[in-house]
């Protein structure tokens, strides 16, 4: 079992499972929309940008959508501080939709 934020190396999960076993078409490109600007399922140029994916919090609040939280303090209070922030790329023909997140780098290694 592998805790929040926890990167796996060795092992094969049933979507990795189901994703080799796919046909070649239905398979994900690496980056395909990211950074060839051209849907991976359409082949549509016209990709629709979203820098912030927006969720609903506390309260029903909106906030970025993100891979988790961490706490931190705040004066007396907790502030719960997003991390793994996500952006999208959308298909504007077919509405194919892949997440990205915005700063691979400042992910936590625990």
């Amino acid at each position: 079992m592998h805790g929040e934020g926890q990167c796996r190396s060795n092992e094969t999960t049933a979507t990795e499972k189901a994703i080799g076993s796919a046909p070649e078409r239905w398979r994900p490109k690496a980056n395909a929309m990211k950074q060839k600007t051209q849907c991976p399922k359409c082949e549509n140029r016209e990709i629709f940008h979203a820098e912030t994916v927006m969720d609903r919090g506390y309260m029903d609040s909106p906030s970025p959508m993100a891979l988790g939280t961490q706490k931190t303090r705040v004066g007396w209070f907790w502030k719960a501080v997003p991390w793994g922030q996500l952006e999208a790329f959308t298909c504007r023909q077919c509405g194919y939709t892949e997440f990205y997140v915005k700063d691979v780098q400042e992910l936590p290694t625990q």
